[in-house]
């Protein structure tokens, strides 16, 4: 493997205004039988830790829609898909109060403008609608903080769940096709040379001709993700991390990545090769074969 500097991919910034309107479309159109769902599920469920699960799904389910919808609409440009995500978490979060208001109050319109949906939020703020075992109901500042962490987990979920689906999936400007398909290689052992860190961080992925094949149960190591698409044959990515594993106290393992390269631009040939890695430690583990003894030459 030559010494070559290969480029980061980065996205052109195109995009059709078709791609950002829909999702906020489909956000708006979904946002209501959903937000009535996610409403009333929270009322007849009062666990905390299930209510919880719910608004990680709730925001979630919003973010990979619009995720999708500006995929579809070959949304290149960063700043427009978080725009439209920040929206598309926004019209999310407005159905789940149209929900709530008329999952708790009697004759509530089905659905809500924006002054009747205050006007019950007042009433929820000297009221209250839920409390805790044995005190009470939740009401004024308290009650104002939980609903600034759910809206936070919706608004954030979405944004952070469609953001991603788009910021970090190359797409070929000429065969017009996301790269959907990622590989990643766990067969490599962590590079701790300081040159060749250094190399990697420059692009050069000649480094890797020295690479070792990743120990047995090793808690850190160097991951190779790749990422391609059967639909291109012209990009063909490339990105390493670092990545470590350790135990938690209740036995959860936790792990982290620090990226080393971001994705580098490779042709199909380096792309072929750098794929073999993923039976590294399978060939650098087996046993060699014994060879058999020669017979001697006659008359030696």
């Amino acid at each position: 493997m030559e010494a070559e500097s290969f480029q980061v991919y980065r996205h052109s910034g195109k995009f059709g205004v078709h791609g950002p309107l829909l999702a906020l479309g489909v956000a708006a159109v979904a946002g209501f039988p959903l937000g009535y769902a996610y409403a009333y599920l929270m009322k007849w469920i009062p666990i905390i830790y299930l209510n919880f699960l719910l608004t990680v799904g709730y925001g979630f389910l919003f973010g990979f829609l619009s995720g999708r919808l500006m995929r579809w609409g070959k949304v290149r440009n960063t700043a427009v898909a978080c725009m439209a995500a920040i929206g598309a978490g926004i019209i999310a979060l407005y159905f789940s109060w149209n929900g709530h208001i008329h999952a708790t109050f009697q004759g509530a319109p089905i659905l809500c403008w924006p002054e009747e949906m205050l006007a019950g939020m007042r009433q929820l703020y000297e009221d209250g609608s839920w409390g805790l075992h044995g005190s009470g109901m939740i009401t004024g500042i308290p009650l104002v903080m939980v609903w600034l962490v759910e809206a936070g987990m919706i608004v954030g979920l979405t944004t952070v769940t469609a953001f991603g689906m788009i910021a970090h999936a190359p797409f070929c400007e000429t065969t017009q096709c996301w790269l959907d398909k990622e590989k990643k290689i766990n067969t490599l052992d962590l590079f701790t040379d300081p040159a060749q860190v250094a190399a990697f961080k420059a692009g050069d992925l000649s480094p890797l001709t020295q690479a070792r094949p990743r120990p047995p149960g090793a808690d850190r190591w160097t991951r190779l993700t790749l990422k391609h698409s059967p639909r291109c044959e012209l990009l063909y990515t490339v990105r390493l991390q670092n990545v470590a594993r350790q135990v938690q106290k209740d036995g959860k393992i936790k792990e982290t990545t620090e990226d080393v390269t971001r994705d580098l631009m490779v042709p199909r040939s380096m792309f072929e090769l750098i794929s073999k890695f993923e039976k590294f430690n399978i060939a650098a583990e087996e046993p060699e074969e014994p060879t058999e003894p020669t017979a001697a030459a006659p008359g030696s």
